[in-house]
């Protein structure tokens, strides 16, 4: 189940950012971040509730002139058991209807084949790349591909858009 996340989501919250397939795509953040985050609403922070956490989504929402929001982090753990695509649905259903955005974005490591055919599967199109433009965990400069996905590609059989 999507939910906003709490406080008492940050020990899991840290734990799945930490967890094996996840780690590598995330930029890591204290307790004391995502609390601020999490309090100051300065982040939409979401989690996938399914009994334990499994599923982490931040979000930064663009919604003065724009009405879009860029998808910073987003990972479930175990991986392989369908979580990652019904979260990332309920985000996607969430953005468009709940906040009434047209489009959403993220960023992926262009070595990332997995997450770049995860994005796909869910209407993402690649929109450019960024050269070398992280240094990875293991030291090496690294391509982010950009991705958006806007509202009339979105793969979400059940979505209404309220625009």
């Amino acid at each position: 189940m999507l939910r906003r996340a709490s406080p008492d989501d940050i020990p899991a919250i840290l734990a799945l950012q930490n967890a094996p397939g996840i780690s590598e795509g995330f930029n890591p953040a204290s307790a004391e971040s995502y609390a601020k985050m999490i309090a100051h609403r300065e982040r939409e922070v979401f989690v996938w509730d399914t009994g334990a956490v499994c599923g982490l989504a931040m979000l930064a929402l663009e919604t003065r002139r724009h009405f879009f929001a860029e998808l910073r982090k987003f990972g479930t753990y175990p991986t392989g058991q369908g979580h990652g695509a019904a979260f990332a649905q309920a985000i996607l259903a969430e953005m468009f209807n709940k906040f009434g955005l047209f489009r959403v974005e993220t960023q992926v490591y262009s070595r990332n084949t997995r997450a770049l055919e995860f994005y796909a599967r869910l209407g993402f199109v690649e929109e450019g790349c960024l050269r070398q433009a992280v240094r990875s965990h293991d030291g090496q400069r690294v391509d982010l591909v950009q991705m958006g996905c806007v509202f009339s590609d979105c793969n979400l059989a059940e979505a209404q858009h309220s625009a």
